[in-house]
């Protein structure tokens, strides 16, 4: 199976991982450590594994579904996080309307807490 891990893009600086999110204060990105985790475990399971960082490397959304569309993948991992979810989900709502036969899991503190 092809995996895309992702970091989506956002309209703030957010973090999305260790199950917590924020916005960050200061010009950094923290590495997202669940996508590194995922990357070795999907990988040693015989997958492949495309990462993007969309904080990281300061993609807007659009960018960011462009690079997507020119992808060969069967399923999405993405971090999201209660800080981020309106961005989150209207991204991912959006993606999957433009590719219904799409995987899409998401893990992040938002889906931690009921309703």
């Amino acid at each position: 199976m092809r995996f895309l891990l992702l970091n989506p893009a956002g309209s703030l600086p957010y973090t999305r991982d260790y199950f917590c999110s924020k916005v960050t204060k200061a010009g950094y990105a923290e590495h997202p450590l669940d996508l590194l985790i995922l990357s070795g475990t999907l990988f040693n399971a015989g997958h492949k594994i495309t990462v993007i960082d969309a904080i990281a490397e300061r993609l807007d959304q659009a960018r960011l579904k462009q690079r997507i569309d020119a992808l060969d993948i069967d399923a999405i991992i993405f971090l999201a996080g209660m800080v981020s979810r309106k961005d989150d989900f209207a991204f991912m709502s959006a993606l999957k309307q433009h590719r219904p036969g799409l995987l899409l899991i998401g893990i992040g503190d938002i889906f931690l807490h009921p309703g």
